[in-house]
């Protein structure tokens, strides 16, 4: 097999068109070989524990079954990431305690009738992974955001639940990252 030096040496006197093939051919294969290059925005199994217990959420709002539903969202998060056992706080390496602060629904878009289009729910929470072995805190959030949009004519667990989502995500990626 020749070299690409010996290529190009070669190619020298060939006519323009057989080098541009040539040069059109060795950026395809550059450009195959670099596509197939794996990569990666997590290390593998990077998790800070590797089980957890999540006890119901305190809820000190007014919004009745909340808690459960956040506390239910954030469980089947953590089950469907595998990447954190569930287990019962007898067992488990670590323990997810948190409250859920305030729920606002808001009118969130308008239509020129200026009659609400959409509301937003909004729902804050501070939540705190702690060693079941006395060692402290994994980490600690006092603010957690979540917020879900939905149409008027819809029915407003369809917010929550998108806001749910939100925060299941920031508790998982705080649980299971180390950056």
């Amino acid at each position: 097999m020749k070299s690409l030096s010996a290529v190009q040496r070669g190619s020298a006197g060939a006519s323009p068109s057989l080098r541009s093939l040539i040069a059109t051919v060795a950026t395809i294969g550059i450009i195959a070989c670099l596509s197939c290059t794996p990569y990666s925005f997590s290390g593998g199994r990077t998790a800070l524990v590797k089980s957890v217990a999540v006890p119901v959420f305190e809820n000190e709002t007014t919004q009745f079954g909340l808690a459960e539903a956040l506390t239910k969202g954030i469980i089947d998060g953590l089950v469907e990431d595998n990447q954190v056992k569930v287990e019962d706080a007898s067992t488990a390496e670590a323990v997810l305690n948190g409250r859920v602060l305030d729920y606002q629904r808001k009118a969130y878009t308008f239509d020129q009738n200026d009659q609400v289009k959409e509301y937003m729910v909004e729902i804050n929470v501070a939540a705190d992974l702690v060693k079941r072995d006395g060692t402290g805190s994994v980490w600690n959030a006092a603010g957690i955001r979540g917020f879900g949009t939905y149409g008027a004519d819809t029915a407003e667990t369809v917010g929550q639940e998108r806001a749910i989502k939100k925060i299941t995500e920031d508790i998982i990626n705080r649980t299971v990252k180390s950056w």
